[in-house]
């Protein structure tokens, strides 16, 4: 709890103690006028604010709001669970921190730290202070003015689904910014995962099956056990699917671990060499409250699970070029529109580039001369649904329609890369799309074009991060993207003259 200033009455002397030091001031014939202290905050005071985002300004409704210029792209934004309350700027009054998520139109889900002054005109919304993209966000607290905030985050090696190390901060507001005062930096595998508080629920298979999946609902430093029996020889296979911050280890039927210690895992076998009982046990280090899945199947072929859904998604799917050359595969999301995928695909003939269309349903239904024209360029087309829904939370059913759809109206050239909205994914979403034939296709070099963050912006995100085999992910739909064809000619003018060349992806 914040120090906060007292004002007390002392034989007619209105004394300020607190935070802010002391003062005095007599007022001889006037009785104390009482001052209640600063009300505290919750996040349901701050879930209406309106929010200066990277995109553009915001208003929130009940702690979310939506963002687009008009296509089918759309920022949709949403209030963390994770939420702090304290005075940040010295005056006082309670003020507050919260964690804005943006699940960006095709390119992320960027987490950022707003600051909320509690000043005499309300509560206002400060400067957000940008964390990352695809963190996990586990706790924050305010203490004598200072934020301080542990995340979980990647390396510059790490997978970019994955989290490889815990990063804790600690965050100054002054003059309507907040500023990075010092941070320690943990390997994942060195965070202690909490300790073991609550009953184990046993697992019971339907008559006849090999498989059972389980669901629940955790928050964060809780630790949820799951007790199966199997035979001496058979093979435990186990799939959490989940948000990251969770992880997976087993124990044998006394509680003993039978997974390291530094082990951060979400998919394990276990092999059983006597018959018994197995514990698996879900670990959250997520600072949200989140619902899970866990997949448990028991083959008696040693060492060979069985056919079940695989539970996460696999890194990106790319060709790999030789080595020592040099290729950049450039991508375009939420087409066909007019005039932008006339102009990109001007500018890619003129550097007899070639790039992967991953358009829309009812887009390409729209302009099919568009889709013609890529495939004419010698170009690919790849599937980004029908109306650019998040595929993370959808039955199999929805799932078909908006992959299925789709790929009636791209026809039959065009290929087998599912590019998902938003780059959202549940447990599922690989193992549906393989049903229907597609792999998962993301990308590795982010412009943020949808942004318009200016041509220079762009260019320089891609010049600065281009790798032998690297993805870049830009826009030729969902709105106004005359900076994106702007950038594409400086890139591809810059990097062509160093030898560079463009295939396209799928």
């Amino acid at each position: 709890m914040p120090d906060l200033p007292i004002r007390t009455a002392l034989c007619g002397v209105v004394a300020v103690v607190g935070v802010l030091g002391v003062s005095a001031s007599c007022t001889p014939a006037k009785r104390e006028l009482t001052a209640a202290p600063p009300a505290h905050l919750k996040l349901a005071d701050v879930s209406s604010l309106a929010i200066d985002a990277p995109g553009g300004r915001i208003q929130l409704h009940d702690g979310h709001a939506e963002l687009g210029d008009g296509g089918a792209s759309k920022d949709r934004y949403s209030l963390s669970g994770v939420f702090a309350e304290g005075d940040i700027n010295g005056d006082g009054r309670a003020d507050a921190a919260i964690v804005l998520v943006d699940n960006s139109a095709g390119s992320g889900v960027f987490f950022s730290l707003v600051p909320v002054v509690n000043s005499a005109n309300g509560l206002q919304a400060q400067k957000p202070f940008d964390l990352g993209d695809r963190i996990v966000v586990q706790r924050m607290g305010i203490e004598r003015g200072t934020i301080h905030l542990t995340t979980l985050d990647r390396s510059s090696n790490a997978a970019y689904f994955e989290v490889d190390r815990q990063h804790v901060m600690s965050l100054a507001y002054q003059g309507g910014r907040i500023s990075e005062t010092a941070d320690r930096i943990t390997p994942l595998a060195g965070v202690p995962l909490p300790p073991s508080d609550a009953a184990v629920q046993r697992v019971k298979f339907d008559q006849g099956a090999s498989s059972a999946t389980v669901s629940g609902n955790i928050s964060y430093g809780q630790r949820q056990g799951y007790e199966v029996d199997a035979a001496a020889g058979q093979l435990v296979h186990a799939e959490l699917l989940g948000p990251l911050g969770l992880f997976l280890t087993v124990q044998d039927h006394a509680g003993r671990p039978l997974t390291q210690p530094t082990d951060r895992t979400t998919a394990l076998d276990v092999p059983l060499r006597t018959s018994g009982s197995l514990r698996l046990v879900v670990v959250s280090l997520n600072g949200d409250h989140t619902a899970y899945s866990l997949h448990i199947s028991i083959d008696s072929k040693s060492g060979s699970p069985s056919s079940t859904p695989t539970g996460s998604v696999a890194p990106p799917t790319s060709p790999t070029p030789a080595a020592g050359s040099k290729v950049l595969y450039l991508t375009f999301d939420d087409g066909p529109s007019t005039p932008y995928t006339q102009q990109v695909l001007k500018v890619l003939a003129k550097f007899h580039a070639h790039a992967t269309f991953f358009d829309l349903g009812q887009q390409a239904q729209r302009y099919p001369d568009l889709l013609a024209a890529e495939l004419a360029g010698g170009n690919t087309i790849g599937n980004h649904t029908w109306d650019h829904r998040s595929l993370a939370g959808m039955s199999r059913a929805q799932f078909n329609d908006e992959v299925m759809r789709t790929k009636t109206v791209l026809g039959a050239k065009a290929s087998s890369c599912l590019r998902p909205p938003y780059g959202a994914h549940d447990g599922f979403t690989a193992d549906y799309a393989a049903a229907l034939g597609y792999r998962l296709q993301y990308w590795d070099i982010d412009t943020r074009d949808w942004a318009r963050p200016g041509v220079n912006s762009i260019v320089t995100t891609v010049l600065t991060g281009a790798r032998n085999g690297s993805v870049v992910l830009m826009h030729d739909g969902g709105g106004d993207r005359t900076q994106s064809v702007a950038a594409l000619e400086t890139i591809l003018s810059t990097l062509s003259s160093r030898g560079w060349q463009f295939p396209a992806l799928c």
